[in-house]
């Protein structure tokens, strides 16, 4: 059987890296990251579901043929072992293990799990925080170094708002009310040590969870659709990711099924181990969505190379998120409701002055100056698809393909009256469009409507 070479999965890399910054340059957006317990494993050792129930178990003395006729008995579904470990957990609870839980869990009004779920927060902040000088803390200072729109994540612990202290945790349902375009969000979906009420950690909490979980899933869309996400730290199939992939099936389907802005980062021991290297990852649906969806996927032994590629893209200069968020946040409750309702005074004749120069608007929030190129080259590529009438930035990128046939040179190859690049990184650039390329575009776009 032949085996992936050196020489193959070195070319595998650059071509993905190129793909993936012209993902981000495309959209113009930062990236939205997934991460699973996979990333707490790396870099904790933090245990799977299995193994935390398996040690909470064993810290109320259910260990043994007592836990494992409980496994059995759920078939070993961690959701219902869960379950099943309430009762003995909250019983063990009121009496011997009393001393291990706060009085106020010892009222009529506190569900009966909190037991559970208290022993699992305990058990989990036991593995943290990161150690300083982790031998792979080159990953973590790159993971941070993406500086991600917002990130999602089932893990219960501290890990990721501990390598993104800038940004505003939601946790559980509390995503329900959440502005998503708002930067430096991290939804913690399935609960937090933070709050040991919010884990979902049974079997009832997990179907109250899915119960919501189509209404998650449209909050979620706005990042599926409109910025490139990347799953780290879960497998391929991972019902989690796939119940929320699954239900974007209906909106999607016009980009013939496939997610091009979605990778799934899958690691392996050994990746010169393996017969092929993964392209595409067939999403399951359900019944009556065609067809099916395809997201982009990379196998890798090593997350550095792909967490640099990302960095890369990167302000040098250090982002305070948490300002930036809440100027949005405010600027955003200003328009929505204060102004609306006559909450504030407000000087039209100024606001009208600063909308209509985005110089003297940028000063006002003590950002930067604008400089001219940017009004002359005013769109990203996906703004230029907007203009065209379609909801993707593909579309647009290949009528710019045949744009640069007509003209007989690559429009993004050098700043001109169609394009120029605008540096944004140490390396990379963003792509900007003027009105002239949305105007030959549309020409573009009437010729092949015509030739059809």
């Amino acid at each position: 059987m032949k085996l992936v070479t050196q020489a193959e999965f070195e070319a595998y890399q650059a071509r993905n890296c190129a793909a993936i910054q012209e993902l981000l340059s495309g959209t113009g957006t930062r990236p939205v990251l997934f991460l699973g317990s996979g990333i707490s494993r790396r870099y904790l050792g933090a245990p799977s579901w299995l193994e935390l129930l398996t040690a909470i178990a064993g810290k109320a003395g259910i260990s043994g043929d007592q836990y494992n006729f409980l496994a059995q008995k759920a078939g070993n579904n961690p959701a219902a072992i869960g379950s099943l470990l309430v009762d003995p957990i909250h019983e063990w609870a009121w009496n011997t293990g009393k001393n291990h839980f706060p009085a106020e869990y010892f009222t009529a009004s506190v569900e009966k799990s909190i037991f559970l779920k208290h022993l699992a927060s305990d058990h989990l902040k036991s593995f943290g925080p990161l150690a300083t000088g982790h031998p792979l803390m080159v990953e973590t200072d790159l993971l941070k170094k993406i500086a991600p729109h917002a990130i999602i994540t089932t893990n219960f612990d501290t890990l990721v708002s501990d390598l993104f202290p800038g940004f505003e945790t939601v946790i559980g349902e509390q995503i329900i009310p959440m502005s998503m375009s708002i930067m430096g969000e991290l939804y913690q979906i399935h609960g937090s040590v933070a709050d040991p009420s919010t884990l979902v950690l049974t079997q009832s909490d997990y179907e109250r969870f899915m119960k919501k979980r189509r209404y998650i899933s449209s909050k979620m869309m706005t990042y599926f659709a409109e910025y490139p996400v990347f799953i780290f730290g879960y497998g391929l199939g991972d019902a989690n990711v796939n119940a929320i992939i699954s239900d974007l099936g209906e909106a999607m389907k016009d980009k013939g099924g496939l997610l091009d802005n979605v990778y799934y980062i899958e690691w392996t021991p050994d990746v010169l181990a393996l017969n092929h290297l993964k392209e595409e990852h067939v999403v399951p649906v359900e019944p009556g969505i065609a067809p099916a969806l395809r997201v982009r996927t990379i196998v890798t032994s090593d997350l550095d190379w792909v967490l640099r590629c990302l960095a890369d893209m990167a302000s040098p200069v250090a982002i305070n998120t948490k300002i930036l968020r809440h100027l949005a946040a405010r600027v955003v409750d200003l328009v929505r409701t204060d102004v609306p309702k006559n909450k504030v005074e407000i000087d039209y004749s100024k606001i009208e002055k600063l909308s209509e120069d985005a110089k003297e608007l940028a000063m006002v929030f003590g950002i930067s100056n604008v400089s001219n190129p940017n009004v002359d080259y005013p769109y990203l590529l996906t703004q230029v698809a907007q203009k065209l009438g379609y909801s993707y930035w593909a579309h647009a990128q290949k009528l710019l393909l045949a744009a640069n046939k007509k003209l007989g040179f690559d429009i993004k190859s050098s700043d001109n009256a169609y394009h120029m690049a605008f540096k944004s990184g140490l390396k990379q650039a963003t792509h900007k469009y003027s009105e002239k390329l949305i105007d030959l575009l549309k020409e573009l776009q009437q010729e092949q409507s015509t030739a059809e």
